[in-house]
Order: structure tokens, then C-alpha cells, then sequence
């Protein structure tokens, strides 16, 4: 019910699902007042052991119903159980007409303002996914396009017209976001984030030209990476090679640190 409620509010599909499955537990708070009313009368003994038994249950499901939440998703969408609305996405976004030749970015958390900054300095065209609703009014103040939907759902990458981009940057450290864009597979360049050295060997095998170690790159530095690109004619296949290295080299010196801990430990 709740998600039939929020996707004829406009919400996208996915947001109205997840939210829901968030929130289909009996809360303790709930608890307290059936006890309130079963000490005033106003619930008889069957009611409230029914209340009970529904809270014991759902404190067991929604465990898995948030561990699998994505998993749920997937299975209500492929199976075309979940209508599809826009008119959140088109309502609140901001995309100029003939944007071509952009970079496209996920998140306007402090890395992704400092990437806007970037393309600001370099002249280079941008738009901002973003769906977070306490980032919106810095969005309508400060960005100059954006689209304000949910970076899992083609449609938002529709309307951000990736297939004119020439560069999509994730600024989020979320596995299932950089799992989502390399499935669709765009015609751009991807750059991702990670907090694992052997997710971003997994990323740059799928395809991702560059990956943000959050322990081994700042934002500066991926900045820098984009003037490169924008400014001093590195090919993505340098970029990717130069990667490569780094991420190899952050690998042997973790090995060897770990080595000279166990050895201290003897």
C-alpha cells in the first residue's frame, strides 16, 4: 500500500519501494501504546496479543527485507509489478535544451561540488544526479543543471541525455550505485568510487576508465585527473594504464604492511 501511495505521488518506483520496506516494522513506540490501551480497556486481550504476534513477525522480516531490499526491487520490476511515474524527476530537474558533450555526475556531496567546480573553471558543460531531498534548494541555487531522480533508474539517465556525454563521474561510495552503472553500459567514460582495492580492480575489469580510492585519493585529485583529460590531451587508455599502476602499488604495500604486523607478532 505504501508503495502504490508514493508512486502515484510521483515518487519513482525504486524510492517508493525501498522507503517502504524501511518502514514495515511494528515499532516499539507502537507497542507502547497498545499497552496503554490494553491497561485502559480500551483493546481487548485478543487484540493485543494479535498486535504481539504481528510485531514479533515483522521484526524478523524486516531484517531481510532490507538486507535483500535492492534484490525485492529488481524481482517487482522485472516481473511489471510496479507502475512507472516521472513527474517528480521532470517537475523538480533542471536540463537545458540541446545539452550535448557534458559530463554527467552522481551525488552533489562535497566531491561531487568540487567536480562541479572543475568543469565550472574548464568551461565544460555538466549535469548533477542527485536524490537527496536536503541537497535540492543547494542544487536550485547553485548548479545549473541537474536532475533530481534516482541514479538506479534509467529513466534519470534519460533525462540527464547521457548518450550525448562524454564522461560520467560517480561521486558516491556505494556498491550497488557503481554496480547499476556499469550494467547499463554507457557509451561514456566511467569513474567510479570504492573503498575496497579489489572492487576497483573489479570495476576497471568491467570497464570503468578510472576508480577513486577513497584511502588513496582525495577529491583534489580526481579534479586533477579531470584537468588532465580536459586540458592536457591524456587518452582514457593512459588514464586507465596510470590507474592500473597506482592501484597495483597500493596493493603491494598493503601485502607488505601486513606482512611486517604478523612478523612483529611472533
Amino acid at each position: 500500500m505504501t508503495i502504490a501511495v508514493l508512486v502515484y505521488k510521483g515518487y519513482e518506483p525504486r524510492s517508493a519501494t525501498l522507503t517502504s520496506l524501511s518502514i514495515d516494522q511494528i515499532s516499539e513506540f507502537a507497542l507502547i501504546i497498545a499497552i496503554e490501551a490494553l491497561i485502559l480497556g480500551i483493546l481487548t486481550q485478543n487484540v493485543f496479543d494479535a498486535i504481539i504476534l504481528a510485531t514479533a513477525i515483522t521484526m524478523i522480516t524486516s531484517s531481510l527485507t532490507q538486507r535483500h531490499n535492492e534484490r525485492l526491487y529488481r524481482i517487482l520490476a522485472d516481473r511489471g509489478l510496479l507502475s512507472t511515474t516521472h513527474r517528480k524527476v521532470d517537475s523538480l530537474s533542471r536540463v537545458p535544451d540541446e545539452l550535448t558533450d557534458h559530463v554527467v555526475i552522481v551525488g552533489y556531496g562535497r566531491k561531487g561540488q568540487l567536480l562541479v567546480e572543475a568543469c565550472k573553471q574548464h568551461d565544460q558543460p555538466y549535469i548533477i544526479i542527485e536524490n537527496d531531498p536536503a541537497r535540492l534548494d543547494d542544487l536550485s541555487a547553485n548548479a545549473e543543471a541537474y536532475v533530481f531522480g534516482d541514479a538506479m533508474e534509467r529513466y534519470t539517465w534519460e533525462k540527464a541525455t547521457v548518450s550525448e556525454a562524454k564522461l560520467v563521474i560517480s561521486a558516491v561510495n556505494s556498491h550497488p550505485v557503481s554496480h547499476r552503472l556499469l550494467e547499463f553500459d554507457f557509451e561514456p567514460d566511467l569513474i567510479l568510487r570504492s573503498d575496497s582495492v579489489s572492487r576497483a580492480f573489479e570495476y576497471l575489469d568491467r570497464g570503468a576508465l578510472h576508480v577513486n580510492v577513497s584511502d588513496l585519493l582525495a577529491g583534489e585529485q580526481l579534479v586533477s585527473y579531470l584537468s588532465a583529460l580536459f586540458d592536457e590531451g591524456i587518452s582514457p587508455a593512459e588514464l586507465r594504464e596510470e590507474r592500473m599502476e597506482q592501484l597495483e602499488r597500493y596493493a603491494e604495500k598493503i601485502d607488505q604492511r601486513s606482512i611486517s604486523e604478523s612478523i612483529s607478532r611472533l
